[in-house]
């Protein structure tokens, strides 16, 4: 899919069942399954609920309607946590004062002067080389080490242009070794029993202070920049019992930036967590537990970190692992009573690329494997799109490659297969090209239109027995997943920023009308579930 490439597909790689959570866990087997059962729409609008609605009020059954929303929660970045920033006056590398500042203030950069004297004019101090970056977030926080000439004999902070704050040490130089900003007390830099180390100030070859250096970095999970009063609109469709949120990353972003020729866009964000530490996992787990349990219409959590494999695989699988037992955590928030076996979990992949991993270990009980039903077997690397009968056979060969890798059966491990209601990057109607527009420089109409795809899909889907729902939590297949339901003025770009556009961005009148005719086939239970409706479900404790 176009988004999905551009953002993320979380994968996993090696976390035996050795890991051991210091947390409670529900039995799984005292209350039933947290997968969902139902037919779901992937959606990154931020409330455009009437397209899903109306889906939902046209169905002749509510075998047809859409049961769970996936709701765009965030992405995942590795966020600057720490740098050292220069502020002397000299080129030629001084022995100088170090002064490690925790940075709260989430409002824009600090401004940094530094002055010499016991006073000093505008001009006469010295700004140093770059202003201190904000925390990207507030759990998160901003670590940012000056280096400072000793004979400073105060700072000032001036924090966007707001307000400001001096740092008077007892003496010149004799800043202390940690400070926190904002500062809490006048007299903060007062304190002359932590005298900062002097060393010498690292300088490149031709003399010039780098203007920040030694830079660090965490993965981090940004929420979604709207109200969650916005999931809530989607979790009160008629006809929607769950809503699941999805968090993406593109932890190869810089190598797709290059090879686009986008060399002039930064990707220092890229979420790359091949080496990060069990304690920065853990950091990422805390924060979407901590943000997303406590809304009781969430039911579970989407992750989408791509590529998975190679370096990433390890970590990511960490990750997973560490993740599904916190939504199976009473301790974490996530099991209450509209959730008595906690959140769900589910992983977006091709079904080759669960071979030789521990990714179905890593989900745990409450897993379930989002098999991607598009963007398959590429015709080539230049994002010519599928015949709709290519598309159909090699939709049959995914399927194939399903009961190999998962098996049939009651036992089998859950999935939810999903299909290109809209353009994906390899079926779709139209491509725009843009400014970066990497093999195909050339705008390219199909000539197919986005329905012979869905058509073609139900076709193989109508055909194989392993997709009939009718025995209900017996039935390993979960229900289809339709991307994408975009509203108006959406698009799918990828990469980002670079201007290429695939169409269409939401389904047909075509589309539906297939959907609507052909979903009823699959069966459903003879008592499907009937949850609460979302918006009766009583807020957690």
């Amino acid at each position: 899919m176009a988004r999905r490439a551009a953002s993320a597909a979380l994968v996993v790689a090696a976390l035996a069942q050795a890991v051991v959570l210091a947390t409670t866990l529900a039995p799984a087997s005292a209350v039933a399954p947290a997968q969902s059962f139902a037919h779901r729409a992937y959606t990154y609008q931020q409330n455009y609920t009437e397209a899903i609605a109306k889906f939902n009020s046209d169905a002749t059954t509510t075998h047809a309607q859409i049961g769970v929303v996936n709701a765009y929660g965030g992405w995942m970045i590795n966020a600057l946590t720490a740098v050292d920033i220069n502020c002397t006056r000299s080129a030629a590398a001084p022995k100088a004062v170090h002064m490690t500042i925790a940075n709260e203030w989430l409002d824009g950069n600090i401004v940094v002067k530094a002055c010499n004297a016991q006073s000093c004019t505008f001009k006469d101090y010295h700004r140093c080389s770059a202003d201190l970056p904000p925390p990207t977030t507030p759990t998160l926080g901003m670590s940012v080490t000056l280096a400072l000439d000793p004979d400073d004999v105060f700072l000032v902070f001036i924090f966007n242009s707001t307000f400001e704050q001096e740092c008077w040490p007892p003496a010149a130089g004799l800043f202390p070794q940690h400070l926190t900003l904002p500062m809490k007390s006048t007299t903060a830099c007062a304190s002359g029993d932590a005298v900062a180390p002097v060393r010498a100030v690292a300088a490149r070859a031709d003399g010039v202070e780098e203007p920040t250096s030694n830079p660090q970095y965490a993965p981090v999970v940004m929420p979604h920049d709207r109200p969650f009063s916005s999931l809530e609109e989607y979790a009160n469709i008629d006809g929607v019992e769950e809503l699941i949120v999805v968090i993406d990353g593109r932890m190869d972003l810089c190598t797709e930036f290059a090879q686009y020729n986008m060399t002039g866009f930064d990707c220092s964000s890229e979420p790359d967590i091949a080496n990060a530490t069990d304690a920065q996992l853990q950091a990422v787990v805390d924060e979407v537990v901590s943000i997303y349990c406590p809304l009781p219409y969430v039911a579970g959590i989407q992750l989408d970190l791509e590529p998975f494999g190679g370096p990433y695989r390890k970590s990511v699988t960490r990750l997973l692992a560490l993740l599904s037992g916190a939504l199976r955590s009473a301790a974490d928030g996530c099991v209450d009573a509209n959730h008595p076996s906690g959140r769900s979990l589910s992983f977006f992949t091709f079904a080759e690329g669960i071979n030789g991993t521990d990714l179905l270990s890593a989900l745990g009980p409450n897993g379930e494997v989002m098999i991607s039903g598009y963007d398959l077997y590429p015709v080539d690397d230049n994002f010519t799109a599928s015949t709709p009968a290519q598309y159909g056979a090699n939709l049959k060969r995914q399927v194939a490659a399903v009961k190999a890798v998962l098996g049939t059966g009651p036992s089998a491990p859950k999935f939810s297969l999903g299909i290109p209601v809209a353009a994906s990057t390899h079926e779709y109607e139209e491509r725009i090209a843009g400014k970066y527009c990497g093999p195909r420089c050339a705008n390219y109409t199909t000539g197919f239109h986005q329905d012979e795809y869905v058509q073609a899909a139900m076709e193989v889907i109508l055909a194989d027995p392993i997709f009939n729902m009718s025995a209900g939590a017996d039935s390993q297949f979960r229900g289809l997943a339709f991307w994408l339901f975009g509203g108006p003025g959406s698009t799918e770009e990828y990469p980002p920023h670079s201007g290429n556009e695939w169409l269409p961005t939401r389904p047909s009148a075509d589309v539906l009308a297939t959907l609507r005719a052909k979903l009823p086939s699959l069966g459903y239970p003879a008592a499907p579930p009937t949850p609460e409706r979302p918006s009766q479900l009583a807020t957690s404790a």
